[in-house]
């Protein structure tokens, strides 16, 4: 028996057993085959599932196992946790059931490990991540569907629920599935570890199927023919929980931000791409003004967007049709600076950053050629920035996963960069990208890409895809943008929701319980706008640390443009942050139900464009009443309970 702390993992002759004070599953080899058994919950004292039918894998009969644990924690990216391996070796091969569990959670995560030869069976069996028998075919399933590719779309979280009729197979589509009987007892959580939509390798016309017998969670993103004796293929695995269906889902997000310490705050970046000039601004003149008005705006770090290098097309309008990949081949000096918009490379730009306190950074393109096989010299590219420079801050763009070769040397990449102390934006805005359940661990995720030159960007829009993504994922995970509101208004005519009816200091509250985003050129805000951005952000700073830490809760109406929304940032039981925002609507006042007890409640406003106020009673229901003095506003409050 191994323990740490609370958590544990038991070995018997014929299986396993792990779990901690919340939760325990056990798997068992029956007649050469591995059974996943059932999930227990030890808060009611029930079981959420029962043993399943064995696990199909490509390994074949099973004629031995042995297990391995130790405390991990990525690398420092994670708390840590007790990891478990059980090696089972087959005839064909061998198979690594992982599983990690964290203190005082009512969740567990798994994979598997493949190796050995390459089959051509193809039993949609091979392809399960997990398997679980339901203790009640009366069951509401619940499916909650994650997008990225946020290019191509702008709602990021789509759920459903449904009864599913125990005569046929019943299939779903999605990333999250909680699973409750109608009857009462534990819900039994699952969440696919793995990228999301096009971005998951191989990835199978439905991820659940439920029947009378039982539910099987689909999609390992291995290709079984491919397999080669000595080199391991990871498979998609399953984060699988258990208890009261209303805490999982939350319990979930909390799992999440103990998986990834970040940089222990909240960070504002800026980027100049979002005008649209892209490389035409490039110059060590542009970057000295850039880096002037990111120290008056309060920005940390400065990044050079695509355009910079050597690789880059001069022609404007040919501009993005520079390759996406096989940099290496193309040029040796690809990734090496452009000396006619940068003749002394990037000195003047990184002594003018040391002397105004802020970081500069750098777009980049790891190579995706040949599964990323030059992913070490990519990292010593950025190594070396760092080291002449000073950049150690880096937006990874132009990822195409491709196959599990990609997969993990991706994931060596960003491991490596990691332990360098960089600081990383991945974008999930096209292609195939890790995303957000997969290796979340690293770096912040990019989210979207809009712009007033082609406008497709709505504050609104934003603000609901930040509220709706917070309901299911750890909003320090994210970043979004500020735009200048003032560019391009002819691009939108009379629209009620056009960006320039808000003010900048508006759109900043609207996004700054992730990692703002200031998607502009600086030095060309105009002075009132800078003056409020300035204030918003100094405002802000003292408190981001906090707000990084908080447990943030979507609260209110949906964003549509007309709602009362916003956030509560929860630091503590007593304590924390309300972010309330009115769109565009003629109602002055109106009442919150927020996650917390009925009682007193004391509120100080930190800022606000506007007059306002909340009452001083929290009401049953968690009702709290706000007042608002114009449309377009933001309450920025500290909240205690006695």
């Amino acid at each position: 028996m191994r323990e740490f702390k609370d958590c544990y993992v038991i070995t018997e002759k014929d299986g396993i057993r792990i779990g901690n004070a919340r939760i325990e599953r056990s798997w068992r080899i029956e007649d050469g085959k591995l059974v996943p058994g059932g999930v227990f919950d030890k808060g009611s004292g029930a079981w959420a599932s029962f043993p399943a039918s064995p696990m199909a894998l490509p390994a074949g009969r099973i004629e031995g196992f042995s297990v391995s644990s130790g405390i991990r924690d990525d690398g420092g990216l994670s708390e840590e946790y007790l990891a478990v391996e059980a090696a089972l070796s087959g005839e064909n091969g061998r198979a690594v059931l992982a599983v990690g569990i964290l203190p005082d959670s009512p969740f567990l995560s798994e994979h598997f490990l493949f190796s050995g030869k390459g089959t051509e069976d193809t039993d949609p069996a091979l392809d399960a991540a997990d398997r679980f028998r339901l203790p009640s075919r009366h069951v509401r399933v619940e499916s909650i569907e994650l997008f990225e590719n946020s290019d191509y779309c702008d709602t990021l979280v789509k759920r459903e629920s449904d009864l599913p009729y125990p005569r046929h197979p019943n299939r779903y589509r999605g990333d999250i599935f909680l699973m409750t009987p109608l009857a009462g007892g534990p819900a039994l959580f699952a969440a696919k570890n793995a990228p999301c939509g096009a971005s998951h390798l191989r990835r199978p016309d439905h991820t659940l199927t439920v029947t009378q017998e039982e539910a099987v969670l689909y999609g390992t993103g291995v290709d079984f023919a491919a397999l080669t004796p000595g080199e391991e293929d990871e498979a998609y695995g399953a984060t699988v929980g258990a208890g009261d269906p209303a805490i999982l889902l939350p319990a979930f997000r909390k799992l999440l931000a103990r998986k990834r310490k970040g940089e222990g705050r909240l960070v504002v970046m800026a980027n100049t791409w979002g005008d649209r000039n892209c490389e035409k601004s490039l110059s060590d003149d542009f970057l000295k003004e850039e880096l002037r008005a990111a120290e008056a705006l309060g920005a940390d770090f400065l990044t050079v967007d695509d355009g910079w290098n050597k690789g880059a097309i001069a022609d404007p309008d040919r501009y993005m049709e520079h390759i996406w990949e096989g940099y290496h081949a193309a040029a040796d000096d690809y990734w090496s600076i452009d000396e006619k918009r940068f003749p002394h490379g990037f000195a003047p730009a990184a002594e003018e950053a040391r002397r105004r306190g802020v970081g500069l950074g750098l777009w980049f393109c790891p190579d995706p050629a040949d599964g990323f096989r030059n992913w070490e010299k990519d990292a010593e590219i950025l190594e070396a920035f760092d080291r002449e420079y000073g950049i150690r801050a880096y937006k990874l763009d132009g990822i195409t996963l491709g196959n599990k070769t990609g997969e993990r040397n991706l994931s060596g990449l960003l491991a490596r960069l990691t332990a360098d102390g960089f600081f990383l934006q991945l974008d999930v805005t096209a292609l195939e990208r890790f995303g957000y359940l997969f290796k979340a661990g690293y770096g912040i995720q990019f989210v979207e890409n809009r712009y007033t030159d082609w406008g497709n960007y709505f504050p609104y829009r934003t603000l609901r895809n930040l509220w709706m993504l917070s309901g299911i994922l750890p909003a320090n995970m994210l970043q979004f943008e500020v735009l200048n509101p003032r560019r391009h208004p002819e691009k939108y005519g009379g629209e009620p929701f056009a960006p320039a009816r808000y003010e900048i200091d508006y759109l900043f509250a609207s996004v700054m319980v992730s990692h703002p985003l200031l998607w502009f050129e600086m030095q060309n805000l105009e002075e009132e706008d800078a003056l409020a951005l300035r204030r918003i952000v100094a405002l802000w700073k003292p408190h981001r640390e906090a707000l990084f830490r908080a447990e943030v809760i979507p609260v209110g109406e949906e964003p549509d443009g007309r709602a009362f929304t916003g956030f509560l940032a929860k630091t503590g039981e007593k304590e924390g942050y309300l972010i309330l925002l009115r769109e565009l609507n003629g109602e002055t006042e109106t009442i919150f139900r927020l996650p917390l007890p009925a009682g007193r409640i004391e509120t100080d406003l930190i800022a606000s464009n506007g007059e306002g106020e909340t009452g001083k009673e929290i009401g049953p229901g968690g009702t709290l009443a706000a007042r608002f003095s114009k449309e377009n506003q933001y309450l920025f409050l500290r909240y205690r309970l006695p």
